[in-house]
């Protein structure tokens, strides 16, 4: 005597005393998603109930943010670990992308000009922290990708010349960046960027 109860449609079956009845089960099979969380395409999986499972060794990629993890929640509290995947939940998966914002820093060259000495302003950085060349021509400053800082208000100075404000190219004429002024993502990458110096003649 057996009743199916893993089929759709439970099926009662009778049979007579002393026969061997035996019951073949398929297992069933579930979708494992990736959702990159903003990053690069990840192919998903089809995955057998209750067998072992490792999560792809393929990391999403997404510009200005390092990967750092799978896990079972868009809350990120869940992690997946050792990318042993849990297939006995009985029902389709998806593993979320964990990333975080790079750190960079922003270089300020003064492309021939020099920083005037005293007190730091803004969030730059002296040379008394080591950040700043021994010729005071350089002040860097560390910024977060995505968020919003405000570009050093320290001005350089250079004979014949008036500070005019900050750009990529060395030898630009025309201001990209003003002094003290906020913005997002100078790095496009978030990766460290040099900025130079742009002057006009007195």
């Amino acid at each position: 005597y057996a009743v199916l109860e893993r089929t759709d449609d439970p099926a009662e079956i009778t049979q007579a005393s002393g026969q061997e009845l035996k019951v073949y089960y398929t297992r069933k099979n579930f979708a494992v998603s990736y959702d990159s969380n903003g990053g690069s395409y990840v192919a998903g999986a089809t995955v057998p109930y209750g067998t072992q499972y490792q999560l792809t060794t393929a990391a999403p990629t997404r510009a200005g943010y390092t990967f750092d993890g799978w896990y079972y929640d868009s809350a990120f509290t869940q992690p997946v670990v050792d990318r042993q995947l849990d297939t006995t939940q009985g029902k389709d998966l998806t593993i979320y992308a964990k990333f975080d914002a790079n750190h960079y820093h922003v270089t300020y060259d003064a492309n021939g000009g020099e920083f005037p000495a005293g007190t730091v302003t803004g969030s730059a950085v002296r040379n008394t922290e080591g950040l700043r060349n021994n010729e005071d021509s350089i002040v860097s400053q560390e910024m977060v990708f995505d968020q919003t800082a405000a570009v050093t208000s320290d001005k350089p100075a250079r004979g014949g010349y008036k500070f005019a404000g900050w750009a990529k190219d060395p030898v630009a004429s025309t201001v990209v960046y003003k002094s003290g002024a906020n913005y997002k993502n100078i790095s496009e990458t978030g990766t460290d960027i040099t900025l130079y110096a742009v002057y006009t003649a007195n």
